[in-house]
């Protein structure tokens, strides 16, 4: 028998759940530490948004880095 949640969750999609590595986030807490002036008491919340950051830029569509290049028009 189904319980009530698998029944609800059948019918939507989830967003893509992204594997940010340990390292990552704590090297982006680091640098937010570092660009408040190393002050501290504020780790719980630098890991959290590091984490929030890179879960985001994983999830969302990146613009491409390359320039877009145009054909010339046939004369």
């Amino acid at each position: 028998m189904r319980s009530e949640r698998e029944g609800r969750g059948a019918t939507r999609s989830r967003p893509p759940n992204p594997v940010v590595a340990h390292e990552d986030i704590a090297d982006r807490a680091y640098r937010r530490y570092l660009e408040r002036g190393s002050q501290h008491g504020h780790d719980v919340d630098d890991w959290l948004t590091a984490e929030q950051e890179l879960v985001r830029e994983r999830v969302e569509p990146q613009p491409s880095r390359r320039p877009r290049v145009t054909k010339p028009e046939a004369a």
